[in-house]
């Protein structure tokens, strides 16, 4: 199958309002970028073995998405390749998939769960970013790359959070002391978690990380972290305190709008940020 874009779509776009159903032929081994872009009225999808990739956007935009059978064959899934496939509840990631690109299943809002098979080599950013049912993600044991932790995504060392499922309901987290680095988005947008502990030895939290996690009140940022990226607590609408230490930059870009920071009187190491209300 050929590779489309947005500006040259697949010839059979024009007649979107009619499918339904997609049977793949046999013989297929990749599905093109944009085959089934914005395919509003597609229900359900079947691709044979032998398809060995699934293109960039492939399925993005497929609304009414309920149903799909990713092939054993299946060796990558091209980035947005299901992005905002609003009603799919579950999806299979076969046994061979090694590749799982940028923003994959962004926003499969009806999405529960997400088993990562041991073959699976690179994980792309914001895969599974604003899936808002998502509560767990398992990671085959066997698998050399990552793992989880109480259906958290790690990297396999446990030195990098990854993930925390938006949809995962509890109200605190501790972070394990091995990690080092908390990923873009980790955390981004869960309306449930009210409190995280940091560990002693954090040294980064990446952009976006807390972004939208309106449930988070307070945040102590161990001595240990160098850099905070911006917008990590952008949009915590319920953060009064941020609590953390005085040599490092907490810039208008990295949190809400404050009203002062003052000494913490805990620690004389420490700033403490109180924030508008």
């Amino acid at each position: 199958m050929y590779d489309y874009s947005f500006e040259n779509k697949s010839p059979w776009s024009e007649r979107n309002v009619k499918i339904q159903n997609v049977i793949i032929n046999e013989g297929v081994t990749h599905i093109g970028e944009y085959a089934f872009y914005s395919h509003f009225y597609v229900t359900s999808v079947s691709i044979p073995e032998g398809v060995v990739s699934i293109g960039d956007h492939a399925f993005s935009g497929c609304f009414n998405l309920q149903s799909i059978v990713i092939p054993n064959s299946t060796l990558s899934i091209g980035r947005w390749a299901f992005q905002t496939c609003i009603k799919i509840t579950s999806i299979v990631i076969p046994q061979n998939v090694e590749i799982i690109g940028d923003y994959a299943f962004h926003g499969c809002t009806a999405m529960k769960s997400v088993i990562i098979p041991k073959s699976v080599v690179k994980i792309g950013q914001r895969v599974f970013t604003f899936c808002n049912s998502l509560e767990t993600i398992s990671v085959d044991a066997l698998n050399p790359n990552y793992c989880d932790i109480d259906g958290v995504l790690y990297l396999k060392a446990k030195t990098v959070l990854l993930y925390y499922p938006t949809g995962k309901k509890a109200s605190s987290y501790t972070v394990p002391l091995s990690v080092w680095k908390i990923e873009d988005g980790a955390f981004l947008h869960n309306k449930y978690i009210k409190e995280v502990v940091l560990p002693d030895g954090l040294n980064e939290i990446e952009s976006f990380t807390f972004d939208g996690c309106t449930s988070l009140s307070s945040i102590v940022i161990p001595k240990s972290v160098t850099k905070i990226g911006d917008y990590a607590f952008w949009g915590c609408s319920s953060l009064t305190d941020l609590i953390y230490p005085s040599g490092l930059d907490i810039s208008a870009s990295k949190v809400p709008s404050s009203t002062s920071c003052i000494p913490y009187t805990q620690d004389p190491d420490y700033l403490r940020i109180i924030l508008m209300r």
